[in-house]
């Protein structure tokens, strides 16, 4: 729940930083503000989310992420994105290639 309301408060004072920004400072300074502020809260907030989740796991949220880096940093990532795999043989409920008419 209480990532929900980081979101929502979070979202709240970016509606109303773009709304300062624009009255004081005109639509062009807004639509600048706009496009950063939105990515800078989204750090913030998942920094704090990530910080929260981690002290009620005991630490555990910290170590997963320490393995994930490990194993990414260690992989050839064009391996990962293109891994093949083995087709599975045909279920009865597809056709195989004999089935279709061929040779």
């Amino acid at each position: 729940m209480l990532p929900y309301l980081w979101a929502y408060f979070a979202n709240l004072i970016r509606v109303v930083v773009l709304y300062y920004v624009g009255y004081y400072y005109g639509i062009e300074k807004m639509m600048f503000v706009h496009v950063y502020l939105g990515w800078i809260i989204f750090i913030i907030i998942s920094f704090g989310v990530m910080t929260v989740l981690n002290k009620r796991s005991g630490g555990a949220v910290g170590q997963k992420l320490c393995q994930l880096y490990t194993v990414f940093r260690n992989k050839d990532i064009t391996s990962m994105l293109t891994n093949k795999r083995k087709k599975p043989p045909y279920t009865e409920m597809e056709a195989s290639p004999n089935s279709l008419g061929g040779q």
